[in-house]
């Protein structure tokens, strides 16, 4: 009897990993010819949409898997009436993201956009960046604190910068002051939003 097979439909990402650490319990594949649809037991996706007519063609499917945190791309109602079960990966990418925006924030507090024009010019001007300011002196505001917003949260009080929040899910932010909207973007130096992004299939 075949191997139930996982079907990885997002070029994003390797594949490989997986298919060490499974095999030979599950074969995890690329693409399945029309004869083997009914071996698919698994979908593994990351960003590309998923909702009824994507699995349709996958009889025997158990579990819709996103490896983000993320399901706004999935029909989950959809996908759960039809007895499925979807999964995400709650931790994915918290760190990464959550210094990515930290370097964001800090770069435009910095003007380092600006800079980088310049120098590619041939000029080398510090006033180019513009006022430069002291991170103990600007306000981060953070739309959307859950699990990236509170680390890059944590990141940006570790280097003495100001940080409020907003999010109309929470009646306490703990450490970070929750503020409403307009005010936070009215008095924030920089603003980073992680909040779900909507849509879907």
């Amino acid at each position: 009897m075949p191997a139930p097979i996982a079907l990885f439909i997002d070029r994003g990402f390797p594949m490989e990993p997986f298919a060490d650490a499974l095999a030979p319990a599950v074969d995890c594949r690329e693409w399945v010819a029309p004869d083997e649809a009914s071996d698919v037991a698994a979908i593994v996706t990351g960003t590309p949409p998923i909702g009824i007519a994507e699995v349709a063609p996958y009889p025997n499917l158990q579990l819709v898997l996103t490896c983000s945190i993320g399901t706004d791309h999935l029909d989950v109602a959809g996908l759960n009436q039809r007895g499925l079960i979807v999964a995400n990966n709650r931790d994915y990418c918290t760190q990464e993201v959550a210094e990515h925006a930290l370097a964001c924030v800090l770069a435009g507090l910095r003007g380092l956009w600006r800079l980088d024009t310049a120098v590619r010019r041939g000029d080398w001007d510090y006033a180019a960046a513009g006022l430069l300011r002291r991170f103990g002196d600007c306000r981060l505001g953070i739309v959307g604190l859950g699990r990236i917003g509170r680390a890059l949260a944590e990141r940006a009080q570790a280097l003495g910068i100001e940080v409020v929040a907003f999010d109309p899910h929470l009646a306490d932010g703990g450490p970070v002051p929750l503020v409403g909207l307009d005010e936070l973007l009215a008095t924030c130096d920089a603003v980073s939003l992680h909040a779900p992004g909507g849509g879907g299939p």
